[in-house]
């Protein structure tokens, strides 16, 4: 009986566990209930407050409206600070607008505004979608937005045919951040590089948060940078400086001004030093002039250092996981009083 006894004991502790794992698992794959999540339904949109305390916000497109906008999850919107009155008849004259884009919007890189940040759908049936953005990266407050499209006519390109979901994006004001955040923006003094026929490829090394190149191409009025677009470098693994990629892409937060009229630098920053160590690779080529044309141009090679600190992990699991854990305890005392309640009837 005592064998019996320990064995029903056992037997319930082990479906327990069991249960309450497959629980959590459960848990941390799924969405918030439908119930919960603000729904895109119209042309009037939604609006969401990203939480203060937390790292993620769901929004779901319904079944008229159901096409995200854009369509590449890597990319968001900026809340337009044109008067959308006017932003119609730029749509078109908008330097990186593409077909897709609904009038007055250009897309941009979401790791470029918030590092690390994501935007995942679940499933093609429930339309849900999580944005994640990790709290150290909320330095500034921004407005973003997507649009959930009307599938009947993927033709439309007028406002009417998009529900648009706008999501502000508060300042992360935790006192532990803002102290680390005073000492790290410092601004370092600029390096700068001044790329000729003569220089032979000049390189500098970028080995510290918050480093400034700045990048000068001589002639100044004759000469440009490559490649083009303040977005883009080239990717200089392969010692060629040939192969173009997004300077986000390789170091997070990583942005390039445009030529400055005045001494005609253009200015990168780097925020952060990469994961990774990163080759990056500029070039230099002169026009306007027959005598100053290069068979050759001039390269400006950037070496970024890893950064060397620990990076943090970023949570896996939603609020949802919190609240299958409050019932999961009920549940796992049930099984366990079921069996306790077992042992004594056979005693």
């Amino acid at each position: 009986m005592r064998i019996l006894s320990g064995a029903l004991l056992a037997l319930g502790a082990s479906i327990s566990l069991a249960f309450s794992w497959a629980l959590t698992i459960a848990a941390a794959k799924s969405p918030l209930p439908s119930s919960t999540v603000k729904e895109c339904t119209g042309t009037a949109g939604i609006e969401l407050n990203f939480p203060t305390d937390g790292t993620t916000a769901q929004f779901k497109c319904s079944s008229k409206f159901k096409k995200l906008v854009p369509s590449d999850t890597k990319y968001v919107y900026e809340e337009p600070v044109v008067p959308t009155v006017d932003r119609a008849a730029l749509h078109r004259s908008e330097v990186g607008a593409t077909e897709e884009d609904p009038p007055g919007h250009t897309k941009k890189l979401l790791t470029s505004l918030y590092e690390r940040a994501t935007l995942t759908g679940s499933s093609e049936e429930d339309n849900i979608y999580t944005l994640q953005i990790p709290k150290e990266s909320r330095v500034t407050e921004k407005v973003l937005k997507v649009f959930c499209k009307d599938d009947a006519n993927d033709e439309i390109r007028e406002l009417q045919g998009y529900c648009p979901v706008t999501i502000t994006v508060p300042k992360n004001t935790d006192d532990d951040v803002e102290n680390d955040d005073s000492s790290d923006t410092e601004q370092l003094p600029d390096d700068v590089v001044t790329c000729t026929a003569r220089s032979r490829n000049p390189k500098v090394t970028v080995s510290k948060d918050n480093q400034r190149v700045q990048l000068i191409c001589g002639p100044k009025d004759t000469s440009s940078l490559k490649p083009d677009g303040a977005l883009h470098v080239f990717d200089n693994k392969n010692g060629k400086c040939n192969e173009q990629a997004t300077l986000s892409e390789l170091v997070p937060g990583a942005t390039r001004s445009d030529k400055d009229s005045g001494n005609g630098a253009y200015t990168v920053t780097f925020p952060k030093l990469p994961s990774e160590k990163q080759a990056l690779c500029y070039s230099c080529s002169a026009s306007g002039h027959p005598g100053l044309l290069r068979t050759e141009p001039c390269q400006i090679h950037i070496e970024v250092s890893a950064a060397t600190t620990a990076t943090t992990t970023m949570p896996t699991t939603s609020d949802a996981v919190t609240r299958v854990q409050a019932a999961l305890g009920q549940t796992t005392a049930g099984v366990l009083f079921a069996s306790i309640v077992g042992v004594a009837c056979l005693a």
